[in-house]
């Protein structure tokens, strides 16, 4: 079965114009309506979502400002978008069509993108290097994507990368506007399954935050993993750097690596809305394999919060909170 069986309704799901929950407006309480003054997807016939806008029903409202939902102003941002294309691999042109339609079919197709093509056994530094090299002279939100599965000729593990490729888009590109958020309100980097690197490696970043790293190109090209590491880089080989302030919109139930197929094919969704919380700091630290996920809330003990002070940023998103028993 293909990894594309539901992409029409993921599209549809997340367009504004087919939310059956309207908000409130903050103004005065009353419902607000969507209207549809954006341009239309040539391929899919629907509205672009940052085409639209929640406008309140109330005359006397105002309907100003102040009244609409908390939003990102897209207009106002320097948006970047960089997708590494390795030449060579035997799919690599079908997953980045894949990202290509996702990216024409969403707010951000008339954003800055660069797709950057290098030799396969360069991996993903000469794309991440055009990230820094932007970011040392400009201001800018960037999403780093990345052509996953395009070394993979077994269908099935084809179909698995694309099914993972999905849900790592599903979270940036989908639903942009609340990574855009997300960074307004603190984050440095955005995007899912963060196990001290984006599981996946497709993320957004603050230019200011990627300034001060390591330029990629300067890293070991051999070892691939360091290209997955390079954005947390102070997790693993830069200490000297801060550590980043991580928003993970959701993590996925699975065992292996093998097991996205297997999830996309039960048209599962992941909840933006879970909370992840750690009630046992103390236990989580003692497992034989280290977990690297940061949680939404950490329960602590008075003395667990003294012991463990210093290293507690590293297991909570930007937005996380801590808790006394």
């Amino acid at each position: 079965m293909s990894a594309f069986k539901n992409y029409d309704a993921w599209l549809e799901q997340d367009n504004p114009a087919n939310d059956p929950e309207e908000p409130e407006c903050e103004k005065c309480g009353q419902a607000m309506e969507y209207s549809e003054d954006g341009e239309h997807c040539e391929e899919t016939g629907r509205v672009v979502s940052a085409g639209g806008d929640w406008n309140c029903v109330n005359p006397d409202c105002g309907d100003d400002e102040a009244g609409k939902p908390n939003k990102p102003n897209d207009g106002s941002m320097n948006i970047r978008i960089y997708v590494c294309k390795n030449e060579g691999l035997p799919r690599v042109e079908q997953s980045f069509k894949y990202i290509e339609k996702r990216l024409a079919c969403s707010g951000l197709k008339d954003c800055n993108l660069q797709v950057i093509e290098a030799s396969q056994d360069i991996y993903e530094f000469k794309a991440l290097d055009a990230c820094w090299l932007d970011s040392q002279e400009l201001d800018f939100y960037g999403l780093y994507l990345h052509c996953k599965g395009g070394s993979k000729e077994n269908e099935a593990e084809f179909n698995n990368c694309i099914a993972w490729l999905d849900y790592m888009l599903y979270g940036l590109i989908d639903n942009y506007e609340l990574c855009l958020d997300h960074l307004n309100k603190g984050a440095d980097l955005v995007g899912s399954m963060w196990y001290r690197h984006f599981k996946g490696n497709c993320f957004w970043f603050k230019s200011s935050y990627v300034k001060p790293l390591i330029r990629p190109m300067l890293l070991n090209l051999n070892d691939r993993y360091l290209a997955e590491y390079w954005c947390s880089q102070s997790h693993w080989f830069n200490p000297w750097i801060k550590i980043p302030m991580v928003k993970s919109l959701f993590y996925m139930p699975i065992d292996k690596d093998s097991d996205f197929l297997r999830l996309k094919e039960n048209d599962y969704v992941p909840d933006f809305n879970h909370s992840y919380v750690c009630e046992d700091f103390e236990a989580m630290l003692a497992q034989d394999k280290a977990d690297y996920s940061v949680f939404d809330e950490l329960v602590l003990t008075n003395d667990e919060l003294h012991k463990h002070k210093d290293v507690l940023a590293k297991y909570l998103n930007y937005d996380g909170k801590i808790s006394l028993k």
